[in-house]
């Protein structure tokens, strides 16, 4: 029990000092532009925080959608209690180079490395890989608050052989307020070499309860 209590003592901090949408922001639209070596284009997204469908983009390409609702996903104000918080933990007695490591009993084995309040890496398994996600730096939101803006990814094989690795670069803008995502690069190396891969967000504009374009 103290050890259950000690892993969501930790998660819990790190999680309330990650930032998130406020509950009172409502969403956003947005003029999309991307570039991958595939190609450019443009588009738009609607966000409505609170939706069953909360995104919902037009003319994009996979990868931009994908990462755009990872942007989105990952600053919606969920509680604590409905994600990570429901799910049974532990803290490892393996020593880790960046914190303290924390198990969790979930369907993708997850597991969280937390230091001085703030999750510094995350290790998942899926589609028969594992991958982590380091941050490396972040940009502070003003109420104690933070936003990741660089992170690397590490992508393994079933063999556990390193099959790939992503850097990206995120920055954000200020509407009403409210930090919202502005662009993202991505710089991948893998068998084929480099690539880089960007998204660029523009012409935001807050929405209001009950509208929808």
């Amino acid at each position: 029990m103290a050890a259950t209590t000690t892993a969501d003592a930790l998660l819990r901090e790190a999680h309330d000092r990650g930032y998130r949408f406020p509950v009172t922001f409502h969403g956003f639209t947005a003029q999309i532009d991307w570039e991958t070596p595939d190609g450019t284009g443009e588009g738009t997204v609607e966000v409505r925080l609170g939706d069953e469908t909360p995104v919902e983009t037009s003319e994009l390409d996979d990868w931009a959608n994908g990462q755009l609702r990872s942007l989105i996903a990952h600053r919606s104000p969920r509680p604590y209690e409905e994600g990570d918080g429901a799910i049974a933990k532990r803290v490892t007695d393996d020593e880790h180079a960046l914190g303290s490591r924390i198990e969790l009993d979930d369907a993708m084995e997850s597991s969280y490395v937390v230091s001085n309040g703030q999750i510094a890496a995350v290790t998942r398994n899926a589609h028969g890989s594992r991958f982590t996600i380091i941050v490396q730096g972040r940009t502070p939101a003003g109420d104690g608050t933070y936003v990741p803006t660089t992170f690397c990814v590490a992508f393994w094989d079933r063999d556990g052989a390193l099959s790939a690795s992503e850097a990206y670069t995120d920055t954000h803008t200020q509407l009403d307020g409210v930090l919202v995502p502005a662009s993202r690069t991505v710089v991948r190396a893998d068998s084929d070499g480099l690539s880089v891969r960007r998204l660029v967000l523009s012409d935001h504009a807050a929405v209001e309860i009950g509208a929808r374009s």
